[in-house]
């Protein structure tokens, strides 16, 4: 339905007070926000307001969807006496709906308050009673976990882990808590600061990265004793469907074991919104450390790091994953520039035998580092060789401190990638020796048949060099 049509429809609907008919159509077409809106704009005076709170309620939980606001006072009356001409089992069974959701998006107080609502209606209504109790010890272990954090201990605990060293997260650059709250807010996860304990076991010590979709934070994992870097990612409610499919993209990762390769602990959801926890590294991504060397750097620093990255890419490969977004920030350096591991496999696809992806039609991914067949699929399927591509642009980019292509527009810019051939590196440094060069040409090729079979062949031919 049009969107002109459907704003009618729920117009007519709404001037007849049929609320819930209104709601629903506008369900039916994926407007879920709006259709929480309108539930929420019923009086509690009015006949259709039981079944309005018991309908976002079910919208919120079916759907994962953030609390909106106003949500709490929408349904206060309906908590602090219940309708008297409904039954006592229907009231019941409402307010449980609604302990569960609270419970679900970490809003203890209130969920408290509804399980108290309950019983006192109905005493030992379904697990109500068991799941107080519960809520009661989390509520004083996230306690005990923000005053360890407030003291410093927390803290201290990530800095002396063998995991990690205090380099990685430096005082002087966290951004102060307040600001850091209401960034948090805007991913949809209501009050993020220090001390915060997500999903009941990890505690929030200070903020390390930062994207348009996501904040990294360091943390202290109650339950594996142990420091992690939580992520936790942007809930967009208009499209649940590509959140959903995101989400099981995402637990690909945890199936990685490779010392190339990020550790993922665990992936889930909190307050609706994913967080993924993995180890905490300790050193640069690859685009701050070539930075730190003036924006490039000799081929003997480069070339270990280039072969441990495409040892990690064929370790995904070799369970069916692609990467998709190669890049400078994807590739993280340890140890002074010892080790390289891959990370952020956001982007990431699992194939099948036949190389069908989960997703299609859509270019997804950083523009300078797009394979040819990215671009144009009549050139070849996506598999492997786009990661290889990506990261030979990456192996070019880190030798001469340049792209191999470069447009500010992006037209012009994916016609360079389809039509020209990549040039020698050695044409912008002098110093790449002649094989390199037909190393990362190849790898650059513009048919996917024609790069490396796999990453273990482009290994093997840097060996040479």
């Amino acid at each position: 339905m049009s969107h002109d049509r459907l704003s009618d429809e729920v117009r007519k609907l709404v001037g007849r007070r049929a609320w819930i008919e209104a709601a629903d159509l506008l369900l039916r077409n994926g407007r879920l926000d709006d259709a929480v809106g309108l539930l929420m704009s019923v009086r509690a005076d009015d006949p259709a307001y039981v079944t309005a709170v018991s309908r976002a309620t079910r919208i919120l939980w079916d759907h994962e969807l953030p609390m909106a606001d106003g949500f709490s006072d929408f349904v206060d009356p309906f908590m602090r006496s219940g309708p008297s001409a409904l039954p006592d089992g229907e009231v019941a069974a409402g307010l449980y709906g609604l302990a569960r959701l609270y419970e679900r998006l970490d809003v203890r107080d209130r969920a408290r308050a509804a399980y108290r609502a309950v019983l006192r209606m109905m005493p030992g209504f379904l697990d109500s009673e068991l799941r107080l109790q519960t809520i009661e010890r989390e509520v004083l272990e996230a306690r005990r976990l923000e005053q360890m954090q407030a003291s410093g201990e927390i803290h201290a605990r990530i800095a002396t882990s063998g995991e990690t060293t205090a380099e990685s997260m430096p005082a002087a650059s966290a951004p102060e808590d307040e600001s850091v709250a209401l960034r948090g807010m805007t991913l949809g996860l209501g009050p993020v600061r220090a001390g915060t304990v997500v999903a009941g076991r990890y505690v929030l010590d200070r903020p390390v990265g930062e994207g348009g979709y996501a904040v990294v934070w360091s943390a202290w994992d109650a339950q594996g004793d142990r420091p992690i870097a939580l992520k936790l990612f942007r809930r967009d409610t208009r499209d649940p469907k590509g959140y959903a499919r995101f989400r099981a993209e995402m637990k690909i990762t945890t199936r990685f074991r490779h010392p190339n390769i990020v550790k993922v602990y665990e992936v889930g959801v909190w307050r609706s919104a994913c967080y993924i926890a993995m180890e905490l590294l300790s050193g640069l991504d690859l685009f701050d450390w070539l930075r730190s060397k003036g924006g490039r750097a000799p081929l003997l620093e480069l070339q270990p790091l280039m072969v441990q990255a495409l040892e990690g890419l064929h370790a995904a490969h070799g369970i069916g994953v692609i990467h998709r977004d190669i890049k400078p920030r994807n590739l993280f350096v340890l140890d002074g520039g010892a080790r390289c591991k891959v990370m952020d496999f956001g982007l990431a696809v699992a194939v099948d035998v036949t190389g069908d992806h989960t997703r299609t039609g859509r270019v997804v991914g950083t523009p300078a580092y797009l394979a040819p067949e990215r671009l144009r699929p009549a050139i070849g399927e996506v598999g492997p060789p786009a990661d290889i591509y990506a990261l030979g642009v990456v192996f070019f980019e880190a030798l001469t401190g340049q792209l191999p292509f470069y447009e500010e527009r992006l037209p012009k810019l994916f016609r360079r990638i389809l039509d020209e051939p990549p040039p020698p590196p050695s044409s912008f440094n002098p110093q790449v020796p002649r094989a390199l060069d037909t190393i990362i040409c190849r790898m650059m090729a513009k048919k996917p048949t024609e790069r490396y079979d796999d990453c273990l062949e482009c290994v093997r031919a840097l060996d040479t060099v």
